[in-house]
């Protein structure tokens, strides 16, 4: 029984919320209670849940990354709505005490970001730009300077972008089964590489690689159970990837790296 990948959905929670916190955080827009929506409903919920998936299909590192940050998102948003909540005892956070809660998320993105130096590049470049980010709002509730929180503002905003774009090459890139979103993975470097190169000779006019402009291998039925199949041996064929039994000519899904 197959089941579906749960990272898109829950890159798209990381991203959407991010996106908007950065541009107030940049100074662009003012803060708004449409954000505080979207970090309980999409940024926490959903990466809670895929979350709890990702630790029944065996994920460490996507089980653990997105329960935190769907959890990081239900904190800002209990942040946010405490001052109208919470019993008389408790006081609003201090930005010294919000530096420190800050600098936690950052320590820990740091280590998260090594876990991702033999995944994909967008992986890597996403959180290159995330624990910076959360010690540049660290920095900036403990110095009260307005230009560290912008410059936190856009390297979020940069996270948020690329946390988006991972979670959009995933989607699209299953769903129509061939990379038109390369995202760097280092297990498809040929097929990504084959995918642009096909890309700029259709740009100037020239014919694609066979099997390239799809991003599939090209394989060569010679066992018998592919015969038995119907396919003719010898013929040519597109592959899903190397262990996958040829099917006539059709091409149903590539393999594509996951945070799960």
């Amino acid at each position: 029984m197959a089941f579906a990948n749960p990272s898109p959905l829950a890159l798209f929670g990381f991203a959407f919320p991010t996106i908007l916190l950065s541009i107030c955080n940049a100074g662009i827009f003012k803060m708004n209670a449409a954000l505080l929506g979207l970090a309980i409903a999409h940024g926490g919920l959903s990466q809670l849940v895929v979350g709890i998936l990702l630790f029944f299909k065996g994920s460490t590192f996507g089980h653990v990354v997105f329960f935190s940050y769907g959890a990081f998102w239900w904190s800002v948003a209990i942040l946010v709505a405490m001052p109208g909540i919470a019993p008389e005892s408790f006081a609003k956070p201090t930005d010294p005490f919000m530096g420190a809660f800050f600098l936690l998320w950052g320590i820990f993105s740091f280590f998260c970001w090594f876990c991702t130096f033999r995944q994909n590049r967008v992986v890597f470049l996403t959180f290159l730009a995330l624990w910076p980010t959360f010690v540049l709002l660290s920095v900036s509730h403990w110095n009260g300077d307005a230009g560290t929180l912008k410059a936190g503002g856009w390297l979020g905003l940069i996270c948020g972008c690329l946390a988006f774009y991972l979670g959009m090459a995933e989607l699209v890139n299953e769903t129509v089964g061939s990379v038109l979103l390369p995202i760097g993975d280092p297990k498809n470097v040929e097929r990504e590489r084959a995918f642009l190169r096909n890309w700029a000779n259709q740009l100037r006019g020239r014919e694609p690689d066979e099997g390239g402009s799809l991003g599939c291998e090209v394989g060569t039925v010679k066992r018998d159970s592919d015969v038995e199949q119907g396919v003719t041996a010898g013929a040519v064929v597109l592959l899903n990837r190397p262990d996958t039994v040829a099917q006539g000519m059709t091409v149903r899904k590539c393999p594509s790296a996951t945070l799960g």
